[in-house]
């Protein structure tokens, strides 16, 4: 939560005029089909854990692969883990 907490502080805020719709990504607006994170955006990533479990990590994209479809990241929440 104090991570979070810190990222909200420096966050972008999106403020619209009335008739305006939000872009993709905010909120629940989501983003396009071809959309491909940057490094160093902060996602939600589904890893396999060392049993083989998936688990959600909250993480930085580190790369693309545009050939395998995959995100390289770094799990932000433990230091020490990948």
């Amino acid at each position: 939560m104090n991570l979070l907490q810190q990222s909200a502080v420096i966050l972008p805020l999106w403020i619209g005029k009335p008739d305006d719709k939000p872009p993709p990504l905010c909120g629940a607006i989501p983003a396009s089909g071809d959309y491909v994170a940057k490094p160093g955006d902060k996602v939600a990533a589904r890893v396999k854990a060392v049993g083989g479990d998936e688990q959600w990590i909250l993480a930085e994209v580190v790369s693309y692969s545009h050939a395998t479809n995959k995100y390289e990241v770094d799990d932000i929440d433990e230091e020490g883990k990948e």
